[in-house]
């Protein structure tokens, strides 16, 4: 699982994102954090192999096939996404604009492994998306306690606050743009079936949904 990176001064604070209208067809975003129509972003590589990071120009362009965006490989450590791959931190990603707080040298993302799912999802959050699992129209039951002991083993060791702010709680309906929810989304978790009182398991999605498109 990755988790949401948050700015220092953001840790104590609610997911900030508002409603600009209803029915919009969109995953869940926090509009806040979304960046400019039309920005190009550069983004360059901290460290990894000249595959790794093929891998990730192959399958993080294909967001910006639907979104206003531009994504600019560069070699420069100034860059405004700076990408590691140490593989004992996660997979992780600041969610939109707040990855212009961020000092350099120090990363923005984090892929701890590379395959194409999680290249999209952490660029997801890059561009300003959030967990489709904290959907409020998700309508997930959770059993919260089976979550918190899971989260609290291996590979996570999730305390409580960390499980809650990932998995457990929702987007209020004020606060987001969204659609309903989408079992499809690249940014909804893979989940065991004991996990939730009403949904079963879902399933591991690798590529953009329609809705995330």
């Amino acid at each position: 699982m990755c988790f949401d990176k948050l700015l220092p001064n953001k840790l104590n604070k609610p997911h900030q994102m508002r409603v600009t209208g209803a029915g919009t067809l969109e995953a869940i975003a926090e509009s806040q954090k979304l960046w400019p129509n039309g920005t190009t972003i550069d983004i360059s590589f901290i460290d990894g192999t000249s595959s790794q990071h093929e891998e990730v120009k192959k399958h993080a362009v294909k967001w910006t096939q639907h979104a206003n965006l531009n994504f600019n490989f560069v070699d420069n450590p100034a860059a405004t996404i700076r990408i590691s791959f140490d593989t004992s931190d996660g997979a992780w990603s600041y969610v939109g604009t707040d990855n212009l707080g961020i000092p350099v040298p120090a990363a923005t993302m984090n892929l701890g492994w590379v395959d194409e799912g999680v290249i999209l999802h952490e660029f997801g959050h890059m561009i300003g998306l959030g967990h489709e699992h904290q959907n409020p129209d998700g309508g997930i039951i959770w059993n919260e306690q089976v979550v918190l002991d899971d989260l609290a083993g291996p590979p996570n060791y999730w305390n409580e606050a960390k499980a809650r702010h990932n998995v457990l709680n929702k987007y209020k309906a004020d606060q987001i743009i969204g659609t309903t929810f989408d079992s499809s989304s690249i940014m909804l978790y893979a989940f065991r079936d004991e996990w939730t009182q009403n949904m079963g398991a879902t399933h591991e999605n690798n590529t953009l949904s329609s809705l995330d498109k």
